[in-house]
């Protein structure tokens, strides 16, 4: 495969990472800033909702969730509104969101992995780059995280077939290259 062409090559660790020229990081910087308060569309909107929700607090940058959880799946809804529990259409109540995916935070209440998997929203790689600025505009810290971002293939029938590691590395090195 060439990887000049794809966007992707691999990083010492043989996973795939992220590579753009300068200008096209740039666009893709510029693009994402515009898309900070684009939706990402719910691809089965009249499944049965089902799941719950996490009580959680953000507190100096740090989620706080209770009785010890420490992954959960989450959204930013439509008003900009962070919600996590098991289930991202049932957080969202079946509507678009800003974003969807899973995060991982440690016993502190930092985040320490996130990751663009959802089912029923299958963001897109240039949906996924948004997710950093919106979880900072809510208040939390995600600079030392993690972040993997995948890109889906669908079936037929639309749901996930398969998916491709595009990025996995630290936030802030993320945040570097799209400068």
């Amino acid at each position: 495969m060439n990887h000049s062409n794809s966007g992707l090559a691999h990083g010492t660790n043989g996973s795939p990472q992220l590579t753009l020229e300068n200008g096209e990081m740039a666009a893709r910087a510029k693009e994402n800033e515009a898309r900070l308060s684009a939706l990402i569309s719910n691809k089965f909107p009249n499944d049965n909702q089902r799941g719950k929700k996490y009580d959680f607090k953000v507190r100096d940058g740090r989620i706080i969730l209770k009785n010890g959880i420490r992954y959960a799946n989450f959204v930013i809804d439509e008003n900009g509104e962070l919600k996590l529990g098991n289930g991202h259409s049932f957080l969202a109540n079946g509507k678009n969101v800003k974003a969807a995916g899973t995060i991982k935070v440690n016993k502190q209440g930092y985040i320490r992995r996130i990751i663009n998997s959802s089912g029923h929203y299958q963001p897109t790689v240039s949906e996924t780059l948004t997710y950093i600025g919106k979880l900072k505009a809510l208040g939390v810290k995600v600079d030392n995280a993690w972040i993997s971002i995948y890109s889906f293939e669908r079936t037929s029938s639309g749901y996930v077939g398969k998916r491709k590691m595009v990025y996995h590395g630290q936030v802030k090195n993320l945040e570097r290259r799209l400068k």
